[in-house]
């Protein structure tokens, strides 16, 4: 890296996308639970268009947030990156993370339900996965664990068109896993 904050800016976007899977989360139990999916039944949509509408709505809640904290990395610390390849990684990580939000929201009946089950599981994914610790500098035993994370994989993607270089072609391992 060209300096600290090519390698925080991937943990950064994590946190941010985390937070996102978090309240978009709630947000469909909340829906669910206050009777407002049973009013849009009866609407003239179909019940994929409400979730692919919610699904959209976080989509571009962490398209939106990756593009401001990497648009302020890049004119206020530096951060230089590979656009096109940036774009792929968010598309893949975003898509990645808005089904993993379905899941959650899915399964839990309450809102507390769905805050804490997905706030656990995306806790325990940063950390295996390297938002907390950066994937170069686990040990050999963490990075091992950090496989089974889609953290990891998204980080992988950022970084790749951050600061690693990655050509099309490695892009795309971490762009398929996701």
């Amino acid at each position: 890296p060209r300096n600290a904050f090519e390698i925080t800016i991937a943990q950064g976007a994590i946190w941010a996308i985390m937070g996102c899977v978090v309240g978009f989360a709630v947000s469909v139990v909340q829906e669910k639970t206050l009777g407002t999916i049973n009013r849009l039944a009866i609407a003239p949509i179909s019940r994929w268009q409400i979730l692919a509408g919610k699904a959209l709505g976080c989509f571009a809640a962490q398209a939106g947030v990756i593009s401001l904290l990497f648009l302020t990395a890049n004119l206020f610390l530096g951060v230089e990156y590979h656009l096109p390849k940036l774009i792929i990684a968010v598309l893949a990580s975003g898509t990645c993370f808005v089904g993993i939000m379905m899941l959650f929201a899915s399964l839990a009946k309450t809102e507390r339900a769905a805050g804490g089950m997905s706030n656990g599981f995306m806790i325990i994914a940063g950390m295996a996965g390297g938002a907390m610790i950066p994937l170069f500098a686990m040990p050999d035993w963490l990075r091992a664990v950090s496989h089974l994370s889609p953290v990891k994989w998204s980080i992988l993607a950022l970084e790749g068109a951050i600061w690693r270089d990655f050509s099309y072609l490695e892009l795309m391992t971490p762009v398929a896993v996701l």
